[in-house]
């Protein structure tokens, strides 16, 4: 996506001014255009039709005419106008947004290819020490527009006490007064049943809504993701949106309100209030809207696209395929009697039950424990007396399995007595490293190359089990510096992640934090999650996980404990997450085990991959265990797919009917039961119209449904 022509954009200025900012803040206009009325999952009145996922020319003008209301109009149109912000601060109590006049302006165009287009704007004053950074970048396939916001004193002395660093702040107003508000915001891990539900809601006059992660972690019991839309009051389309993201790897918080002018709202770290000292920079958010028309469902796929395809890590250039991880830590306590021998013969022993994992995993425990568990964190040597002086021999057994090797680690939690405890000058606490002093974050950068390089590591697994990441920032916080630290921090922790991915090839990083409190933008473009959540396993519970984190994160993983024969397939199939971590015991000789481990696992590769494809939840969310819940997973580009319904424990219910999405309506497709291989042929139109009815009569069941173009 790139700017249009002058004399293109010269008419879209002039035609099309489907987005118009004014008043100070970045006040944003557009007309009421549409998207389903407020319940989408059941009764809908239409179904998206093939070809209707990807970005319309409308979507891309919007996000290109956004970006021209802020100086780079200047690049691209020569135009003079009066420029606005989408952030603001405060210098001394004086807006930056309010003085904006008084601020000298430098556009560049600094690249360009065919992802984006960037630009850097820097904000200067004669009388003021601070000058502000903004890198800014507009996609080419994706209407999405982001930017971040540098602050750095560049005088010779202290500058003036920053406040209300917010890296949005913008008000979205509608000209028609009549104009309702719809806010998706979407929880975040909770360890519970309701983690990453999304939540609905119409915005009230004089009520704000407030979102924010917790203890430090960005995605602990809200998700920095919201989905904002609007429609005529009382009509039943809405017809324009846009999907926020505010990519903060520790504490931010947001807050939107709907006001006269419309629904006004910021975000950005939660706690900032600090001079920053000459030569000194602080950083806001990395802040992006995705521009949308018309399905509210369309605008979430659209940005599940966008992050597998744009932002996450790649393998090989492509975006990532599914992976399996095989482990015993069911079968041997990885913290007493995890051992080379036994890791080794495990991974053989799998082998020849014909098992084939795309990972070997090594979690936490394998390191010298001075309290005698797992938490005992801040040695990071494998155990001498388990494993040598490295766990080559493991990775090397797996890379001879065809599998890669995790290898699990926690360097920011130090413990008494350990390693990392004697490392004083590189401790913010007692117990938590100091990632915002440099030269400890050299030292860690250094230290894990090495560690990676010695273990054989492909896949280097990062966990934060800190009650409180806030609680050790603010120990280090001195007077008139409130969030230094933080901001410090985050910094480092995104430049020690960039270091390992530079200097170690090939290396694929799983950012873990107590199970999925780190998914947000900027950490998801270095790594990916492969367990989200510590509250595991049970399938009512991963079953309402996966409803909710679909759709906004559309790589995630989870694991598989149950193995009985009767409740594998509904266990196996409410954890099949994009990444599936088995917890399987494998035995030699036990040849109906081994075979119905081998039947979940070939089921998983041939349909998995559609995993990361458009996600249609086909029932509402419900936590009760005397329901069906159901969702589609579609191809956009053939559209084939899957379909998984559940039936659970307690439901006396014995069939239920699903309307699908995105297919060709005159096509015929054909439906087959995975596990009876019976097929139904029915129209696209038939299946988006009539629906797809499922029968059920066992007790409880999870059914898997497999359709294609004939």
């Amino acid at each position: 996506m790139r700017f249009l022509k002058q004399a293109a954009l010269l008419f879209l200025a002039a035609a099309l001014l489907l987005c118009t900012l004014s008043g100070c803040g970045g006040a944003l206009k557009l007309q009421a255009v549409a998207d389903p009325a407020e319940d989408y999952f059941r009764d809908r009145p239409y179904a998206l039709e093939a070809g209707q996922t990807a970005p319309a020319k409308a979507e891309h003008r919007r996000a290109q005419q956004w970006l021209e209301q802020y100086p780079t109009i200047k690049l691209v149109l020569d135009v003079h106008r009066d420029a606005l912000v989408p952030f603001d601060l405060l210098i001394d109590g004086e807006s930056f947004a309010q003085s904006l006049s008084s601020w000298q302006c430098d556009v560049q165009q600094t690249g360009s290819d065919d992802v984006k287009t960037d630009y850097t704007l820097v904000y200067t004053r004669p009388d003021q020490p601070v000058a502000a950074t903004v890198y800014a970048s507009l996609y080419r396939q994706w209407p999405v527009v982001e930017w971040t916001v540098w602050l750095e004193n560049t005088g010779g002395a202290n500058s003036g006490v920053i406040t209300e660093f917010n890296g949005l702040n913008l008000t979205v107003d509608e000209a028609d007064a009549g104009t309702e508000y719809n806010l998706t915001t979407f929880a975040g891990s909770r360890m519970n049943l309701s983690a990453f539900k999304p939540n609905y809601q119409v915005m009230e006059p004089g009520k704000a809504v407030s979102i924010s992660g917790a203890a430090g972690k960005p995605s602990a019991y809200w998700a920095p993701y919201y989905n904002l839309q609007w429609q005529e009051k009382g009509a039943e389309w809405n017809k324009a949106g846009m999907l926020f993201s505010v990519g903060w790897s520790g504490q931010w918080s947001a807050k939107l309100e709907r006001t006269d002018a419309g629904v006004q709202m910021e975000a950005g770290q939660e706690r900032f209030a600090s001079y920053l000292e000459p030569g000194e920079q602080a950083r806001g958010p990395l802040m992006s809207i995705l521009f949308y028309e018309q399905d509210f469902m369309r605008s979430q796929n659209m940005f599940r696209r966008f992050m597998y395809e744009t932002v996450m890590p790649k393998q090989n250039g492509q975006p990532l395929p599914n992976m399996t991880a095989g482990s015993t830590a069911v079968e041997t306590d990885l913290t007493k009697t995890a051992t080379t021998e036994n890791q080794v013969a495990a991974i053989e022993r799998w082998a020849r039950a014909g098992l084939k994992p795309t990972h070997w995993l090594m979690d936490a425990g394998w390191y010298e424990m001075p309290g005698g568990g797992w938490e005992d964190t801040g040695n990071w040597d494998p155990d001498p007396a388990r494993f040598g002086d490295s766990m080559m021999e493991i990775s090397e057994a797996a890379e001879a399995a065809g599998m890669g090797y995790i290898l699990w680690y926690e360097p920011e939690r130090v413990n008494a007595n350990t390693d990392f405890s004697e490392r004083k000058e590189y401790l913010l606490t007692e117990n938590m490293f100091d990632l915002s002093n440099d030269e400890a974050l050299q030292f860690l950068c250094e230290y894990i190359v090495e560690q990676i390089e010695r273990n054989g590591v492909s896949v280097y697994r990062q966990d934060c089990n800190f009650s409180s990441l806030m609680e050790n920032w603010k120990k280090g916080e001195s007077e008139n510096r409130i969030g230094m630290v933080e901001n410090k921090y985050v910094v480092n922790y995104l430049r020690f992640f960039d270091y390992l991915l530079e200097h170690c090839p090939g290396l694929l990083i799983d950012s873990c934090a107590s199970g999925g409190r780190r998914i947000e933008m900027e950490t998801n473009r270095r790594s990916v999650v492969l367990w989200r959540d510590d509250a595991c396993y049970e399938p009512t519970l991963t079953q309402c996980q996966s409803y909710g984190i679909n759709f906004y994160v559309p790589y995630s993983g989870h694991g598989t404990i149950d193995t009985a024969p009767e409740t594998i397939k509904y266990a196996f199939r409410s954890n099949m997450c994009q990444s599936t971590w088995l917890s399987w015991v494998v035995k030699d000789g036990d040849d109906a085990q081994n075979a119905l481990y081998r039947e979940r696992l070939d089921e998983f590769y041939e349909y998995g991959r559609y995993l990361m494809e458009d996600y249609y939840p086909l029932t509402r969310f419900s936590d009760a265990t005397d329901v069906w819940m159901a969702w589609q997973y579609n191809d956009p580009e053939d559209t084939s797919g899957i379909i998984q319904v559940f039936k659970r424990p307690d439901s006396t219910q014995q069939s239920d009917t699903y309307l699908l999405s995105g297919l060709h309506k005159n096509k015929t497709y054909v439906v087959t039961d995975i596990d009876t291989g019976a097929a139904v042929e029915k129209t696209g139109r038939q299946l988006m119209t009539e629906g797809l009815t499922v029968d059920i009569s066992e007790a409880f069941d999870a059914k898997l449904f497999h359709y294609a173009v004939k």
